[in-house]
């Protein structure tokens, strides 16, 4: 005959599943930019020796110094094939999808911690030539938070005209990107100590990662100023601010 077995204690609840990350929740990570001090000065005063060499080292101090997302300056051919090498963690965008005058300015980002989900630039005027000025939209994976980042790099000595006009052009597609509702940092070498932060933190309402404001007129932060900025907004808070010369970083004498 069929007999029944007793069923016993029964099963406990299962406890609920962690919530789901929102794009809204916090998260950290560690920013730089870097003007990498392109091949064709490797005969300059410093005798900072070939591109490529400095390339190599300075994807060495990205690493070591756990450098989540950098902009990067100045870059050639040559060192951009460097980088790539030396930096298997990390995507690079543009590398070579926007010409050959696209490759100077750079953005990479560390794969383990961020998603590229769009790109796209501008063009401003650079040393009497038309160069693009690219800028991403990342993901963070663990939280889904996405921001914008675009690296600059502006018009060097005497051409003011063309770093005033460039500045206008950035300082439109930050409030461009800001209406979107999601953050947005811009970094890169402006060639101003002053002028360039005030008037970007005026019209945008930016913040510099070392705690330059424009609340009560123009604040430039604490020195040292350098022509090397890190700013953001629309939910952007700094900490830890550093100017690092330390080495090999001083074979590109003109990073923050």
């Amino acid at each position: 005959d069929d007999r029944v077995k007793d069923a016993g204690a029964p099963i406990k609840e299962l406890p609920p599943p962690p919530p789901e990350p929102t794009p809204d929740e916090p998260f950290t990570f560690q920013i730089g930019t870097l003007n990498v001090l392109g091949s064709q000065h490797t005969a300059g005063p410093g005798g900072y020796g070939p591109g490529t060499s400095r390339a190599s080292m300075l994807a060495d101090a990205i690493v070591n110094r756990g450098v989540d997302l950098v902009g990067l300056q100045e870059m050639q051919d040559d060192q951009l094939n460097v980088l790539q090498g030396r930096l298997p963690g990390y995507g690079i965008w543009p590398g070579r999808a926007l010409g050959n005058n696209g490759v100077r300015l750079q953005i990479a980002y560390s794969y383990a911690m961020f998603e590229l989900v769009d790109t796209g630039s501008i063009t401003t005027v650079f040393d009497h030539q038309t160069r693009p000025i690219p800028y991403v939209l990342l993901r963070n994976r663990a939280t889904d938070g996405e921001f914008y980042v675009i690296d600059i790099h502006n018009s060097p000595r005497d051409q003011e005209a063309d770093r005033d006009a460039a500045t206008g052009a950035e300082i439109s597609l930050v409030n461009s990107l800001r209406s979107t509702g999601k953050p947005v940092l811009l970094m890169g070498d402006t060639n101003e100590h002053t002028e360039f932060f005030c008037r970007v933190a005026a019209s945008t309402g930016m913040v510099g990662s070392n705690g330059g404001n424009a609340a009560n007129g123009c604040n430039p932060g604490p020195g040292p100023i350098k022509i090397d900025w890190i700013m953001g907004g629309g939910g952007v808070a700094f900490s830890g601010h550093v100017v690092d010369y330390g080495s090999p970083i001083e074979t590109a004498p003109e990073v923050v």
